[in-house]
């Protein structure tokens, strides 16, 4: 379950940045900006680390497709009123840190913009939002992985309840708490683990199922954020087992014989 949430998390992430990168800022420049500059200002934006890629729309080319959408030609009655237009996108990792206004007038810096227009909150209005999910998801996954601490900490105090006497015993005839400890730490550590292959299994087959049947999804859900996922719960299930159950034999070992029953 706590797997599930993760990598829900991590495919709502991804598919939030993907919804960032197509937000678009359009750039009209200037009735006195060519060509040359409007490709030489989009040269010089490229290299910004904040915009991720920009397309050129030429005012003649935009002009043209226009007269063919409405069936008449305005070009050779009137000069072309349209202006060249940068169209910007955003990398998804910057998205969170600059504010648009304060990018908007970085843009107009430039005596060639004219005007610069975007949906005015709806970047903010995302981040918002993947901000709540995120504190809920987040939230919900730290109380399973406490529910499953408990679980795991009492099934492991219960077996080693049925062996109680026998650890006491190992104690008296001389043997040292990490004797004792070892073949205990040996067997869960190796249930951990089993447990962990397992778990990480299942959620391949709904990881595969998934990409399988729905081709949108698939593309959220990568290789290495289901590799991290299962890396850390096979390292998480081994490690808390073993704790787990160091705890329950210390707990045992520091008992008096009158107290075992």
């Amino acid at each position: 379950m706590v797997g599930l949430l993760a990598l829900f998390l991590m495919a709502s992430k991804k598919q939030t940045d993907i919804i960032k990168e197509t937000f678009e800022i359009n750039v009209a420049l200037s009735d006195s900006a060519t060509q040359e500059d409007a490709l030489k200002l989009k040269s010089q934006w490229e290299n910004s680390d904040f915009v991720k890629n920009i397309d050129f729309k030429d005012k003649d080319v935009e002009a043209k497709k226009f007269e063919n959408e409405i069936g008449q030609e305005f070009l050779a009655v009137i000069d072309n009123p349209l202006p060249h237009i940068l169209v910007l996108r955003l990398h998804a990792n910057f998205s969170d840190k600059i504010k648009l206004t304060d990018f908007e007038a970085q843009l107009k810096e430039s005596a060639l913009v004219s005007t610069v227009d975007y949906q005015t909150g709806l970047l903010e209005n995302i981040n918002r939002n993947v901000r709540k999910l995120a504190l809920i998801l987040i939230a919900i996954t730290i109380l399973f992985t406490l529910i499953s601490i408990a679980l795991i900490n009492s099934t492991i105090r219960l077996s080693l309840f049925a062996k109680r006497f026998i650890i006491k015993s190992m104690q008296y005839v001389g043997a040292t708490d990490w004797f004792i400890m070892r073949p205990f730490l040996r067997q869960f550590f190796f249930y951990g683990f089993i447990s962990s292959i397992i778990a990480i299994g299942a959620l391949g087959a709904i990881v595969y199922g998934l990409k399988k049947y729905s081709i949108s999804i698939s593309e959220l859900i990568e290789i290495n954020s289901f590799l991290i996922i299962a890396a850390t719960l096979l390292v998480i299930g081994c490690v808390l087992i073993w704790f787990s159950t160091a705890f329950a034999v210390k707990r045992y070992l520091r008992l008096q014989s009158n107290q075992l029953n």
